[in-house]
């Protein structure tokens, strides 16, 4: 609450895509009303979050079948690319961003670094300076 946005979508076919899904992409013609398309999102966002609310590493592979080798879902550790002179690969950068967000991507971008992954459970975490 407390904030208005501009119902608008960019680009083009991010709204086209959206369309299409929300009408089960048969080209029926139906328009999609962004207002009334956000309106409804607002009025379904819980007033607040609840403790183990959290995505598990099993709901991110769910929601992206397509992720870099998606049977590994717990991470184990980091690479220094540079140390052994490679560059790190975009589906791991991907990875990365789907499972720990925007600003853990771009430190790994930046700092050349892949995320490595197993497909047995770990408590290993990720280290992000401030």
């Amino acid at each position: 609450m407390g904030f208005e946005i501009i119902p608008f979508i960019e680009p083009k076919s991010t709204y086209f895509a959206l369309r299409d899904a929300l009408f089960d992409g048969k080209g029926s013609g139906n328009s999609l009303d962004l207002r009334e398309f956000f309106q409804e999102f607002n009025r379904n966002i819980p007033p607040h979050a609840r403790p183990g609310s959290e995505p598990t590493p099993q709901d991110i592979a769910r929601a992206y079948p397509d992720i870099e080798e998606a049977r590994k879902i717990y991470f184990c550790g980091g690479l220094d690319n540079s140390k052994v002179g490679k560059k790190v690969q975009p589906k791991n950068l991907e990875k990365t961003r789907r499972f720990f967000g925007q600003r853990v991507y771009e430190f790994a971008s930046k700092r050349n670094m892949s995320t490595k992954w197993t497909d047995t459970p770990t408590t290993i975490g990720f280290y992000m300076p401030a």
